[in-house]
Order: structure tokens, then sequence, then C-alpha cells
């Protein structure tokens, strides 16, 4: 893994570890092998795993993995850090609710 990577990953697990405790989610972030970031879920929620694909491999960057009792998916390829995020959220069952979304606007122009 090349320096770069390295340190997208490190950003990335940052990321995920403020993204969880802002969800409540219960889950724990830790550090796996080879990139590997585990989102560890107390008793009886699942676990979570996002692995950095190979370089070569396309336009595919991380594979996110849920692992538990009652959840049995198949990897889903992300392309983004964006699509980590939302992947991860929907894998904690984290509602994607109006709360949670940004909004910009226009105010009125003081005189």
């Amino acid at each position: 893994m090349s320096l770069a990577e390295a340190q997208t990953v490190t950003t990335l697990r940052a990321l995920l570890a403020e993204s969880v405790g802002l969800w409540g989610a219960g889950h724990r972030v830790l550090s796996g092998n080879e990139g590997r970031i585990i989102l560890q879920g107390e008793a009886g929620l699942p676990t979570v795993t996002v692995e950095p694909c190979d370089p070569s491999s396309g336009l595919t960057r991380w594979i996110v993995a849920v692992d538990g009792e009652d959840s049995v998916t198949r990897p889903q390829p992300c392309s983004s850090v964006l699509g980590v995020l939302d992947a991860v959220r929907d894998a904690l069952g984290v509602p994607s609710g109006a709360s949670s979304a940004l909004r910009l606007g226009l105010s009125p122009r003081e005189p």
C-alpha cells in the first residue's frame, strides 16, 4: 500500500468514526490488515468491513461487506467515499432522514 493510499484509509477511518458517533450506531471503528476498516457492533449488531480494492480494479475503490446474525448481504462495491458512507449507514440501519440533509439556500439581502 502506497503512502497516499494509507493516508486515504486513515482519513476514511476517522470520518467513519465521527459518522458512527453522530449516528449513535453503537459501533467501534477498528483498523484491520491491509487497509481494512472494521466497524464492530455491540452484541446483536452487525459487523461491517470496508476494504480497499486494488487500484487496477477500475471504478470500484472500496468494498463494504456486512456480517451479522440477521443480515446476509453480498459485498457492495463503492466508487467514492460518499458511496462508502451511504453503504455503511444503510448496513447499520441508520435512517437517512431530513434532519441529516444539508440545506443550502439564499437568504434575503439586508439593506
